[in-house]
């Protein structure tokens, strides 16, 4: 589904669009050229560490949780819109909502197929047990602590529902600074099983007639390599 604009993303991206305006541009071109009933749940951030800022235009997906380093919830940036593709552009708002941080912390963001992961007994992981898992860790071992619990929950089994996590340090810095935001990634070591990594994936597209002659193929392939930053060796 997301395929089609992620060009249209990382375009506007590139060109330091403000997020209300990618938001704006997304939601009309899955709402004009996208099938009857076809739209995204999203969640679209601009940090700002000079100015310790977060933009936040999330659209039907969990709440963002800034947390603390002792593991407080600072702040939460929940659902303020209709995913991307309901609304006309005449009724779409693409007003983002803004928050400052006066302490080092991190920006969580993650989907709703985290808590709604099942065990095999069929109950949600939910976000007690997320917050479980990172109240109590240093910030540089939370990512890793998570996606444990969340094997661990499954019992080995996949999830129900595609599971996105995404953990950005927000720290401290002078004005004179300018550090990029540092993103939280851990890569997968050879066939996870259980709780000791990741379960292993792969990439494939089901694509028709129409869309394989509407479609560059091999643009799509590469901005997934991109967008997991995957690079050729």
């Amino acid at each position: 589904t997301v395929l089609p604009i992620m060009q249209i993303f990382y375009a506007m991206s590139d060109k330091g669009c403000p997020i209300e305006g990618i938001a704006d541009e997304l939601n009309w071109k899955i709402h004009a050229q996208m099938p009857t009933g076809c739209h995204i749940a999203a969640v679209l951030v601009s940090v700002d560490l000079r100015g310790r800022s977060i933009k936040v235009w999330n659209g039907g997906s969990p709440p963002s949780v800034f947390m603390g380093q002792r593991g407080e919830i600072l702040h939460q940036c929940e659902s303020r819109h209709l995913p991307l593709g309901i609304l006309s552009k005449e009724d779409f708002n693409g007003e983002a909502e803004v928050f400052q941080w006066e302490e080092p912390g991190q920006l969580i963001i993650y989907s709703d197929g985290l808590l709604e992961a099942e065990d095999p007994e069929g109950r949600a992981f939910g976000s007690e047990n997320m917050f479980q898992a990172l109240s109590h860790v240093q910030m540089k071992d939370r990512f890793s602590m998570l996606v444990k619990s969340v094997c661990r929950h499954l019992g080995g089994r996949p999830g129900q529902d595609d599971i996105s996590l995404l953990m950005i340090n927000c720290p401290l810095v002078r004005v004179s600074e300018r550090p990029r935001p540092e993103l939280v990634v851990e890569k997968a070591k050879g066939k996870a099983k259980g709780i000791e990594g990741f379960i292993e994936w792969r990439l494939s597209f089901n694509l028709g007639p129409e869309k394989i002659r509407s479609l560059n193929i091999l643009q799509l392939s590469l901005d997934w390599l991109h967008l997991m930053n995957i690079r050729r060796s």
